[in-house]
This record gives C-alpha cells, sequence and structure tokens, in this order.
C-alpha cells in the first residue's frame, strides 16, 4: 500500500509538470515558480514537523548571501526570517537546514549553475548558539537539486563528473533528484552517510581501512541509484533521516553584531 502511495503521487506530481509545461509555455518564469509550488507543497506533507518549508534568501554574519533559494528548510521552532511578509524573505544561515534548486531538466548548464550556487552557499560561515552543549549535532548544510524532466541516467552522470570535476566534496551537492528515474547522493551527505561523523568509531575504522589517507575514504564524488518509481520514497527516506539527526538549529546572534556581549554595566 505505501509504494503504490508513493508511486501514486510520483505519477501526479509529473502529470503536473506536463499540465505546467503546456499552460505556461510562453511565460517560462510562471512555469518555473509553479513547479516549485510543486515541490514545496510535496515536502511540507512528507518532512518531519522539525523542519517548515519556505524560499528566499540565505545570509551570514558576515554580510555575504547566498542566490535566492526556490526551497529552504529550516528550523521553525527558534527561527524566524527577516522581512517575514515580504516576497523574498531572509534566513539566518544557522536557521536553515536545506536549501533547493528546482529545474526543468538536467542540463550541463542547469547543473553547472546549481553547483556554483550550491558552492556559493556552503562557503558561508554560521555560528551556532549552543554547540556547547551539543544541540546542533550536524552543523553542516544539505544542498539539493530536483529536477522534472532528465536526458539518459548516463548523460546526466558524465555531466555531473564534468561540473564537479574540479570542486571539493564538500562543496558539492548532497541529493539529485528526479522523481520516477533516479536519486543521486553525493557531498557531505555521502560523506557523512558513508564513512560516519569525524571522530566517531566508524569513521576511524573506515579511515584505517585505507590506511589513514582521507582521500581514499570515498572512491568516487556521488552515487547514481537507478531507483526508478521508488526514487521518491528513497530521496525523502534519506532527507527525513538526516534531519532527525542534525538537531536544533539557533544562530548566535552576537556574531551578527560583531559583538561578544549584548550590553555593558552602566
Amino acid at each position: 500500500m505505501l509504494k503504490q502511495y508513493f508511486d501514486d503521487l510520483t505519477a501526479d506530481l509529473n502529470r503536473n509538470s506536463g499540465r505546467i509545461r503546456q499552460f505556461f509555455a510562453t511565460h517560462a518564469s510562471s512555469a518555473g515558480s509553479s513547479r516549485e509550488d510543486l515541490v514545496a507543497n510535496l515536502l511540507k506533507d512528507h518532512v518531519l514537523p522539525r523542519a517548515a518549508v519556505g524560499s528566499g534568501l540565505v545570509m551570514s554574519a558576515d554580510g555575504s548571501f547566498s542566490n535566492q533559494s526556490d526551497v529552504v528548510l529550516y528550523d521553525p521552532f527558534s527561527n524566524s526570517p527577516i522581512f517575514r511578509r515580504s516576497p523574498v524573505p531572509i534566513w539566518l544561515i544557522e536557521a536553515v537546514f536545506v536549501v533547493m534548486e528546482v529545474k526543468t531538466k538536467l542540463t550541463p548548464t542547469t547543473i553547472l549553475d546549481s553547483v556554483a550556487k550550491c558552492r556559493r552557499f556552503k562557503n558561508m560561515p554560521k555560528y551556532y548558539d549552543g554547540l556547547e552543549f551539543g544541540h546542533t549535532k550536524i552543523e553542516e548544510h544539505l544542498f539539493v537539486l530536483w529536477s522534472f524532466e532528465t536526458p539518459a541516467n548516463s548523460t546526466v552522470k558524465a555531466n555531473l563528473l564534468d561540473a564537479l570535476a574540479e570542486v571539493p566534496q564538500s562543496e558539492q551537492p548532497d541529493f539529485v533528484i528526479v522523481p520516477g528515474r533516479f536519486v543521486v547522493r553525493g557531498g557531505h551527505y555521502y560523506d557523512l552517510s558513508t564513512n560516519g561523523q569525524v571522530g566517531s568509531p566508524h569513521y576511524q575504522e573506515r579511515l584505517n581501512s585505507v590506511g589513514g589517507d582521507v582521500s581514499k575514504l570515498l572512491e568516487e564524488p556521488f552515487e547514481m541509484l537507478d531507483c526508478g518509481t521508488n526514487s521518491l520514497t528513497v530521496f525523502l527516506y534519506w532527507l527525513n533521516s538526516w534531519l532527525y539527526a542534525a538537531g536544533p538549529r539557533r544562530p548566535n546572534l552576537l556574531k551578527y553584531y560583531g559583538i561578544d556581549t549584548w550590553c555593558h554595566k552602566a
């Protein structure tokens, strides 16, 4: 029954994407916004309550900004955006779990564009509040590239390898998902799910198995899985597992003010 549910959900997503292509054929920006809404609404119904769904810009304490994100997953229990009522709210990076790019089709151009946005986002500095108490279990963020249409798997894999050839593992997208076709896991998520947290017994065991050479912990930069109609189920399972493990997110606001304390005695 559960498999049938997600099979139907995938089919509905792709049908709705097809309708958008048909009715917004001459309005590319409106088509893009409509597809982003499809993804956002799906996530609102299928991610853990600890992650709320929005969109907008991401800002860090040094004043840098991400590109505008189609979908943002954030911790709603300790955070609210700046300019909440604006069409483009601003999220402090420490409040964010995941940012997503939603594309109509995976092409060399859309892949390169997404990788550039991913690198910009992942290089933004972050300062969490409460790290000393272990509140934030995973400090990294996820970057997801979602597409509705794709060429052959072999073509996509070759394009990804080309786009990521000079990109450090930590700056690569964590997921590429095409519902009904495949899931790619890479970046921080692939490293973490394969090797465990740095310093953990599993990580040390993996490191010992490759003679202490960190560069050999991963044989390839990503793993591409042809899951067919199960792609959406696999992606949501991995995403929710990571959200469960990540822990709450709370910015250290003093870093945004550039001070160490709020006030001094009068």
